[in-house]
């Protein structure tokens, strides 16, 4: 889900500020540097993690993730909301990343460059079907569209979060042996 509203944005942003906005490719590649504020969270984070468990950092990236779409929907008026958006996206991102990285490496200790692997093919996955998703949702319904598919990911990861939709396990492993 993360990567859907990541990579989502990265691919729609330089044609949505170039037609919203009438921002030329130069200046359009300038958003990738309130984009990296992330690099600022992932050192707390990570101290978070490790001081209260990967659990609240996880749903603090999934509701900062949330509240950055929530801002770029009014990217449609204002290229500030997406500036402040990009920023809130790529913080959220990082520290919910930092996070689920370590429960992979915490999942399987003996295995650690395997798990990171696997960790690292999902996320790009998600980027590459976020690409997808956000691209057609802009070419025939512009950029609200983009939004709707974000927020209904972020939502989608809140209620796997919450557990409303379990992930991963079979009847089998859902319930307790006898």
């Amino acid at each position: 889900m993360f990567g859907i509203c990541y990579g989502g944005f990265w691919a729609v942003a330089a044609p949505m500020l170039t037609t919203l906005h009438g921002v030329g490719p130069t200046s359009a590649g300038l958003m990738g540097i309130p984009g990296a504020a992330g690099i600022f969270v992932a050192r707390p984070a990570g101290r978070w993690t490790d001081r209260a468990g990967a659990t609240p950092v996880v749903l603090t990236g999934i509701c900062t993730m949330l509240a950055a779409w929530l801002f770029m929907g009014f990217g449609v008026w204002l290229i500030l909301a997406v500036v402040i958006g990009a920023m809130l996206l790529d913080c959220g991102l990082r520290a919910a990343m930092v996070a689920n990285q370590t429960l992979v490496n915490s999942a399987v200790p003996d295995s650690r460059a395997r798990g990171n692997t696997i960790f690292g093919v999902h996320v790009w996955c998600g980027n590459a079907v976020g690409a997808y998703l956000t691209s057609w949702a802009f070419a025939h319904f512009g950029w609200l569209a983009v939004c709707g598919v974000a927020i209904a990911a972020m939502l989608i990861a809140l209620l796997i979060h919450f557990g409303v939709l379990p992930v991963g396990k079979t009847p089998e492993s859902a319930s307790p042996a006898p």
